[in-house]
C-alpha cells in the first residue's frame, strides 16, 4: 500500500482498476438535503490522482449515486450513476483527462 490521498469528499464510491494498474473511482457528493453529484477521480499506473471531475452535475435536489466504474486497457474509464430510477454513464480518457462522452440509458 502506497500512502493514503484525498480526492475529494463523499460517500459509497465505487473502484475499478484495469490490469495495467489504472484506476478510476466515483462517489456520491453534496447534503443529504440539498443539491446532490457524482464526482470521479482516475489515475494512470504510477502517477498522482487527478482533481476529482463532476460528472453528474448539482442541478436538481434528487436521489444520486455512482453505481459503477470500469476502465478498459486503452485507457478509458466508465463511470455510471442513478438519478431518479434513470440509468447515466460517462466515459473519460485517463491519458487526457477530458470527458468523451456523458449518456442516459431510458
Amino acid at each position: 500500500w502506497g500512502t493514503a490521498e484525498d480526492v475529494g469528499l463523499g460517500g459509497e464510491p465505487v473502484v475499478a482498476v484495469n490490469e495495467a494498474g489504472d484506476a478510476v473511482v466515483a462517489w456520491g457528493s453534496g447534503e443529504p438535503d440539498g443539491e446532490q453529484a457524482v464526482e470521479a477521480s482516475t489515475r494512470r499506473r504510477g502517477g498522482l490522482w487527478r482533481a476529482s471531475t463532476i460528472v453528474a452535475p448539482r442541478e436538481c435536489r434528487c436521489e444520486l449515486s455512482a453505481a459503477a466504474a470500469a476502465v478498459d486497457g486503452t485507457g478509458r474509464a466508465v463511470v455510471s450513476w442513478r438519478r431518479d430510477g434513470l440509468a447515466y454513464w460517462a466515459v473519460s480518457d485517463l491519458n487526457s483527462g477530458e470527458l468523451l462522452q456523458l449518456s442516459s440509458l431510458l
